[in-house]
């Protein structure tokens, strides 16, 4: 009996995963471009309007994965006599479900290298560095080969937690 459940449950979600398949976003390179904001929270800094522009490229491998290059620029962040600015790039690898012709949800994973600047009491710190990030978004598919990109994205910048969201167009060749 629980064999019997087990197939038709599997069956029915098969069934059911066959229209977001068959309507799966395009593949092929993309180009983008983001703007938006960026949040940073520190005992000296505390901005949550701090503006950021992003640059993308990338390479949907197929429906479900990605790759992608990005160019980020986090505008500075000032707090009294304090401040925090922060440029680099990163690589990342998105796993995607495709929703109706031409959408998409996205999770983000990656690697974000970094310089960045930080002002705290007469202090200037340089830092060229590494670490990681994670994100979430959605593409919304006006057609083939043009979306609207919805994004949050969470950076680790040395020991500062960047929060960003954007809004931004993609388009695929």
């Amino acid at each position: 009996m629980k064999t019997k459940r087990l197939c038709l449950l599997s069956v029915t979600a098969a069934m059911l995963f066959v229209p977001f398949a068959a309507s799966a976003a395009e593949t092929g390179f993309y180009l983008g471009a983001t703007a938006g904001v960026d949040s940073l929270k520190e005992d000296t800094l505390d901005d949550d309007d701090a503006g950021l522009l992003k640059a993308f490229a990338g390479f949907q491998v197929n429906p479900w994965l990605g790759l992608e290059a990005d160019w980020l620029d986090f505008n500075k962040v000032t707090s009294q006599s304090n401040d925090f600015e922060s440029d680099g790039y990163s690589a990342n690898a998105l796993v995607s479900l495709p929703i109706g012709q031409h959408s998409s949800f996205f999770v983000k994973g990656g690697h974000y290298w970094f310089n960045s600047t930080a002002t705290v009491a007469g202090q200037t710190v340089k830092a060229d560095d590494d670490d990681n990030l994670w994100g979430a978004g959605f593409n919304l598919g006006f057609s083939p080969a043009l979306a609207l990109r919805l994004e949050y994205e969470r950076f680790d910048v040395g020991s500062h937690d960047v929060e960003a969201a954007s809004a931004g167009l993609q388009i695929t060749f």
